[in-house]
């Protein structure tokens, strides 16, 4: 890809992170809770402040033509997914019963028991 293209679309991700960071990410019955509200609202708000600063920091080394911007961008990237993964664990650790562990280990041996044994003749 043509370097200028990929500083070009770097900085539209940077813009889209800082834009949505503002934009509602929970609606509440109508009320929307933005990136915003969690940042001055959260116990994590410190990691949630890299939305915006690293929306920006892609922004900025795209449009001054740094050499930087691919990593920042792959930096920038892969600690928002990789938190959102996570979270996302974490959250699904601390909330599952017994019943769901017991659903998934038998759902699993579905799909394994016909790779794993011999076909009956």
């Amino acid at each position: 890809m043509d370097p200028k293209h990929s500083r070009t679309l770097i900085a539209i991700a940077g813009l889209a992170l800082v834009l949505g960071f503002f934009l509602p990410w929970i609606s509440f019955g109508g009320l929307g809770v933005s990136g915003w509200f969690f940042a001055r609202n959260s116990s994590a708000s410190a990691f949630i402040w890299l939305i915006p600063v690293g929306g920006l920091a892609m922004v900025g080394t795209a449009v001054t033509g740094s050499r930087h911007a691919r990593v920042t961008s792959a930096a920038v990237g892969l600690a928002l997914v990789g938190y959102a993964v996570v979270k996302t664990v974490y959250s699904f650790f601390a909330t599952t019963g017994l019943g769901l562990w017991l659903v998934i280990g038998a759902a699993l041996a579905a799909l394994a028991l016909p790779l794993i044994t011999r076909a009956e003749r």
